[in-house]
């Protein structure tokens, strides 16, 4: 009977150490499966995902905004439209109409009441003799006296309107006066410098004040 009893417990602890040996797989597969978990969500969280639209930007990259440049003149800081006096200034002009119209002004009805062509003398600086186109203004003030101390004229020709060049120092020459009293005349007479085969566009431009459009007279000088 001796020996039955020592193969039954031989018996017994082999099954006690299967046992346990089982246990323990058991375990080290369960760990390893666990530890698995995590690798598979980095995988997954590794793919770039696309920004959404609208999405605000980041600190080093900010989102692009409209701006406004200086020369549009808006009220965040744009540099505000040229005055008269200002450097760039181009005052605003009438539309052009014939040399012989009569075009109201600043508180006065303004006229070309002649215009001649002439030979002129040269007698001032940046002057050649030669042909030119002698101009009478006429300045007439309504109900209130008008202020003529920055009033001038100007004359162009050509399709390019190139600036003619005005005879000073002429004899006939005389600017418009300082002022005209209400419901009077008054006349400057200007000579420029003007080829005779550029007279097919002549512009006349009188300007009575910078607080008004410059009147433009427009037409042919035979």
């Amino acid at each position: 009977m001796r020996p039955t009893l020592r193969s039954s417990k031989a018996v017994g602890a082999a099954v006690a150490l299967t046992l346990l040996m089982s246990a323990c797989s058991i375990g080290d597969s369960g760990s390893h499966t666990e530890s698995a978990a995590p690798t598979a969500s980095v995988s997954a969280s590794a793919t770039p995902t696309a920004p959404a639209t609208g999405a605000v930007a980041s600190p080093d990259r900010p989102s692009a905004q409209p701006t406004t440049t200086p020369d549009q003149g808006d009220s965040t800081g744009g540099s505000a439209p040229a005055a008269p006096g200002d450097a760039g200034y181009v005052p605003p002009e009438t539309d052009p109409t014939a040399l012989d119209s009569t075009v109201e002004a600043g508180g006065a009805v303004v006229s070309i009441s002649s215009l001649d062509a002439v030979d002129a003398v040269a007698a001032g600086p940046g002057e050649v003799s030669g042909p030119a186109i002698q101009v009478e203004v006429s300045v007439t003030a309504r109900e209130q006296e008008v202020d003529l101390a920055a009033a001038s004229v100007e004359l162009t020709y050509g399709d390019d309107q190139t600036p003619a060049v005005a005879f000073a120092t002429a004899e006939q020459a005389q600017d418009l006066p300082a002022k005209v009293d209400a419901g009077k005349t008054v006349k400057g007479t200007y000579v420029f410098a003007v080829p005779t085969d550029s007279r097919d566009r002549v512009d006349v431009r009188v300007t009575v004040s910078t607080a008004d459009p410059v009147v433009v007279f427009r037409g042919a000088v035979e």
